[in-house]
């Protein structure tokens, strides 16, 4: 329970609970994995599947019905679950942070 206290805290976004099929892409498969989404927000996710201690650090990840890839970056991992953050959301809330700081260095 303290666990899972300490998880939301540390989140940006609040993740709602799904149940979506998505496929797992990186160049070092020679076949995208599949897995399920059980938990997703703006900034991340939570995927279930086998052998996901073995997943890279970074991966890129499609939601089945979406075009798009995602990549994400490995935040934790157990022998069946791995949790990811979307890389863009983090690129993009840094140069937020950067952009906040020069402007309050110019102003």
């Amino acid at each position: 329970m303290a666990k899972d206290m300490v998880e939301a805290e540390q989140r940006r976004s609040r993740r709602r609970a799904v149940v979506l099929m998505a496929s797992i892409s990186h160049s070092t498969f020679s076949e995208d994995l599949v897995c399920k989404v059980r938990e997703i927000s703006q900034d991340g996710a939570r995927l279930e599947l086998p052998r996901a201690r073995e997943l890279p650090l970074a991966f890129f990840l499609r939601l089945d019905g979406e075009t798009a890839l995602r990549l994400c970056t490995t935040a934790w991992r157990s022998d069946t679950q791995v949790g990811v953050e979307f890389s863009q959301q983090i690129l993009e809330r840094n140069a937020e942070s950067r952009n906040a700081v020069l402007n309050f260095h110019t102003t």
